[in-house]
């Protein structure tokens, strides 16, 4: 009995955490739809001009259709016959294609495709909320950033049809990873296992390697920040 009133109150505390966190998440969706969600059929249409958006289309579809029939996932004579092709070589998106394989066996890949499209600039910009509210400690502020981070020029750009640049959400996310390791809120056995698992997701392109370095830039950037105002700290202190 005497848990009970501890529990009461930590239970509007976690709530409120939970809002504050996805909040964002639900203000960036409506936004997204409102910019870019097409009026028309999302299944006889599709975003993008030119031939990429049906190349990754068929990628969707490529990776459930192998699975389920024992194929080779990474090398097929569907394309190419009958030399083949290695799918390595090409920009293949194996991850967002097992993430979105619910709505692509349920509704086809067209609509997953235009799914995953409408949703990459809301989940870029809550993963950018999530950095700078860690750093900024302010809500409204990190609403804003991550508002121009997901809704940049970039990110506009490449919804003519490159979806594995548009899917930029991973990035915000290894360098929160990051902050909070030079924060000492999470251990370093988390720390490295979550690293090993966004390595994993990224997807085999020159570009996605390049905001990878990037991205290993930035944290170091970060780390060096954080422990600059460290010793600041420290010395303010002795000298206090």
């Amino acid at each position: 009995m005497t848990n009970q009133p501890k529990t009461q109150k930590r239970q509007p505390i976690l709530l409120g955490r939970l809002s504050a966190t996805f909040l964002p998440l639900i203000i960036y969706i409506p936004i997204a739809l409102f910019f870019f969600g097409y009026r028309g059929s999302w299944s006889k249409n599709y975003f993008g001009v030119g031939g990429d958006p049906i190349t990754f289309i068929w990628f969707l579809h490529w990776w459930p259709f192998a699975i389920a029939h024992d194929l080779n996932l990474f090398v097929s004579k569907y394309v190419w016959y009958p030399h083949g092709f290695n799918f390595t070589w090409d920009t293949s998106i194996p991850f967002a294609a097992l993430v979105i394989l619910p709505i692509t066996l349920l509704k086809g890949p067209v609509i997953a495709f235009n799914l995953l499209s409408v949703m990459a600039p809301a989940l870029s910009a809550w993963t950018a909320f999530l950095l700078a509210r860690q750093i900024t400690h302010d809500w409204r502020a990190s609403l804003i950033g991550g508002y121009l981070f997901g809704f940049s020029s970039y990110e506009l750009a490449q919804l003519l049809g490159h979806l594995n640049l548009d899917l930029t959400f991973l990035v915000p996310l290894a360098v929160l990873l990051c902050v909070r390791r030079f924060q000492g809120e999470i251990s370093r056995r988390l720390f490295i296992a979550r690293k090993r698992g966004q390595t994993a997701r990224r997807d085999s392109h020159d570009a996605v390697r390049c905001d990878s370095t990037l991205t290993s830039g930035t944290e170091v950037s970060v780390g060096s920040w954080i422990d600059e105002r460290r010793r600041m700290g420290v010395f303010q202190a002795i000298s206090g």
